[in-house]
């Protein structure tokens, strides 16, 4: 009776693995090489953003961290530049008509006290920015058999206000946000690091756009490309 209980348990296994593998063989696992595949879009040309921000490097950044995501996918092709001939552009606005000083907020002050005191002389002591922030909108707009009509719309000052257009198939506005800490020191004779606080803070400011563009990529893959 042992004897039989087993083998009939064995059997069992045997046809319920069969079952899984039988299920199993009309699936496919296919990696997402193509996030854009589902509009037939296989090749995309993309042109410098426009920068309208009073930040000029930014619109290459942006570009740059775009390009690079989109170039990852082996089944999409990229051509830089205004291209009509890709089955569609992707055109980005980097909006903001605001000043830098709109546009970069504090968010830590240092009191001018101890060595930062004597580069005032008779000045009255006062609050310096060391923390700063800002926050950039980037919208972009996916255009499938381009024209050129098209490619100049999109680039025009109608772009924000477009909700809907035959050859649109993404318009999405996603923030570029960035903060760094400013390096502040005395200026009281040649060899004062403050001195260099001009050419250091923008150094950093270049650092923290550069890391805000690649989050900004991070960003568009998650909220944008994975939802195709």
């Amino acid at each position: 009776m042992y004897y039989i209980l087993c083998m009939l348990e064995k059997t069992l296994r045997l046809l319920l693995t069969s079952i899984l593998l039988s299920a199993c063989s009309g699936y496919q696992f296919v990696e997402n090489d193509n996030p854009l595949a589902i509009h037939g879009i296989r090749s995309l040309s993309i042109p410098m953003f426009i920068n309208k921000s009073p930040l000029p490097e930014v619109g290459a950044l942006v570009t740059k961290e775009i390009t690079l995501l989109l170039s990852s996918y082996p089944g999409l092709k990229i051509n830089s530049g205004e291209s009509l001939g890709s089955d569609a552009i992707l055109v980005g606005v980097i909006g903001g008509q605001q000043s830098l000083s709109e546009l970069v907020q504090t968010t830590e002050r240092k009191f001018t006290s101890g060595d930062l005191k004597t580069s005032l002389g008779t000045r009255k002591e006062f609050y310096v920015p060391t923390g700063s922030s800002l926050v950039l909108d980037v919208q972009f707009i996916l255009i499938k058999n381009p024209r050129r009509e098209d490619l100049e719309l999109m680039k025009s000052e109608l772009a924000p206000v477009i909700v809907a257009h035959p050859r649109v198939v993404l318009n999405q506005s996603l923030n570029l946000n960035a903060s760094f800490t400013r390096v502040v020191g005395a200026t009281t004779d040649i060899d004062s690091p403050g001195l260099v606080n001009l050419t250091k803070n923008k150094a950093i400011l270049d650092r923290a756009l550069e890391e805000g563009s690649k989050s900004l990529a991070s960003q568009f893959k998650d909220v944008v490309l994975n939802a195709f």
